[in-house]
């Protein structure tokens, strides 16, 4: 049952007080994670009310040293000498580089017998990962892409990894090297005879899809040419026709939506109550937006998704997850 006060001041004042003697009697021990989600769900909130009433209450539990935050993710409160925050000579790097050089400096460690990632050994799965470093799952996928690449980590089946068995060929500089990104910012890129920065390419007559599509390709190496002109989707580059009014290609990336979200909600990826990152998923599966969200208007039919204004769709909140101590995350 949620609660209800008259006054914007009573209910922010109402939520301070229940999460902090929340906190006080250890129902939500240090490490416990708790999302925007779940909090307008309990409290009865609406998008009108994240200004007035739950950044006021979040921000001075930040200042206080009781909870930290991470954008998408959601809250955690404090471990004393373990927090979400990397080290000072981290701190100006993004969180996927910064994953991949600690997981390279485990790997490192697990080749000498000192670490946790021993040669052979089955890697954490990336949900287990984000939970630790308190970013999204794609976000550690992002960072362990470039072991995966070397060889380091090894795909076995579809969802689990490995640390390479012959993992002692590799040499210190090969495991310890992170790998280099291209970051295009302000320089200017050839193709088609031209030079442009990627921002003034995202304008340009012959680019097929937006600027964070084309700096994600980019960024993944791809040559700057193939990146302009293939679009996200065949329906993108080659019009419906008049008897087929697209059915085939727009149901393909329906179905494509649809399998990827059950598949992370199935597989721990997307655990009860994880914001859904509609954006991520169309531009890993390189299809529209709206498709998925076609699919996650559907899932919410059967319930296994949810939807609320100014958050966007989560899975479903099971009984097993209650509202008191439940915690919606951000995919």
């Amino acid at each position: 049952m949620g609660y209800r006060y008259t006054t914007k001041k009573e209910r922010s004042e109402r939520i301070d007080q229940a999460l902090r003697a929340r906190i006080a009697n250890g129902i939500w021990p240090p490490g416990h994670r708790f999302s925007w989600a779940q909090l307008f769900e309990e409290f009865s909130l609406n998008s009108w009310d994240v200004g007035a009433v739950l950044s006021p209450v979040l921000r001075e539990m930040r200042l206080d040293g009781l909870i930290e935050p991470r954008p998408y993710i959601g809250c955690r409160v404090v471990i004393e000498g373990d927090s979400w925050s990397p080290p000072a000579e981290y701190a100006d790097l993004p969180h996927d580089e910064y994953i991949e050089r600690v997981l390279r400096e485990r790997l490192h460690d697990g080749l000498n017998g000192k670490g946790i990632y021993g040669p052979g050994e089955q890697f954490p799965p990336l949900v287990h990962l984000a939970e630790e470093f308190g970013v999204s799952p794609a976000t550690v996928r992002k960072a362990t892409t470039p072991l995966k690449s070397q060889n380091i980590l090894v795909l076995v089946g579809t969802n689990r990894t490995y640390v390479a068995p012959d993992l002692a060929k590799f040499s210190a500089e090969e495991l310890l090297t992170p790998s280099e990104r291209r970051k295009p910012g302000s320089t200017k890129l050839e193709a088609f005879g031209e030079l442009h920065t990627l921002a003034e390419w995202s304008r340009h007559r012959r680019c097929r899809v937006d600027l964070k599509v084309l700096y994600s390709r980019y960024e993944k190496g791809w040559d700057l040419e193939k990146t302009l002109v293939t679009p996200k989707s065949f329906s993108q580059v080659h019009p419906p026709k008049p008897w087929a009014s697209g059915e085939i290609t727009v149901k393909g990336a329906y179905t494509s939506a649809r399998r990827i979200i059950l598949s992370r909600i199935s597989d721990g990826t997307y655990p009860s109550g994880t914001v859904i990152p509609s954006a991520d998923i169309s531009n890993r599966l390189e299809i529209s937006e709206e498709s998925v969200l076609a699919a996650l208007r559907d899932l919410r039919d059967v319930k296994i998704v949810d939807h609320r204004t100014g958050i966007g769709f989560f899975t479903a909140i099971t009984s097993e997850s209650p509202r008191a101590t439940g915690a919606p995350r951000s995919g």
